[in-house]
């Protein structure tokens, strides 16, 4: 019997590293990947482009003052709206939210992202390997 180590070894031997997707660490990633949980790429693409041009920015102040109205006429749900507006109000309170992640060892990175209402384990290794380059979470 393989091990999973075993097949995703072999995988890398047939096809080697899938491609590596880089983004910054910053309140407009962390929203990019909250906005793409459990739809299509293009969906979510066609939603961000949407939101960023109904506010200018994805920046904090702009999405912390938005009602449910007008994320929703941006295709972004209830709920994800919520996310986005507690995001957007945390990072309004600790502005060093973001350099912070930076410092901290993977469990503890892991475990601030999953603090946040609507973000779970998903979300928080999507974002530790695209944005932090925290690789061995793949």
């Amino acid at each position: 019997m393989r091990t999973q180590h075993g097949v995703i070894e072999r995988l890398h031997q047939l096809y080697g590293y899938p491609p590596f997707w880089k983004r910054s660490n910053s309140f407009e990633s962390l929203c990019k990947t909250i906005i793409e949980q459990q739809v299509s790429l293009a969906s979510a693409k066609s939603v961000y482009n949407r939101l960023k041009e109904y506010t200018g920015t994805i920046a904090p102040a702009q999405l912390a003052a938005l009602s449910t109205e007008e994320y929703r006429s941006c295709g972004i749900t209830r709920q994800k709206a919520q996310y986005l507006t507690l995001l957007a109000i945390r990072l309004l309170q600790e502005p060093d939210f973001f350099s912070s992640l930076e410092k901290m060892n993977d469990q503890a990175l892991k475990e601030k992202l999953i603090s946040l209402k609507g973000i779970g384990h998903w979300t928080a290794n999507v974002y530790m390997l695209v944005a932090l380059n925290r690789i061995d979470i793949y």
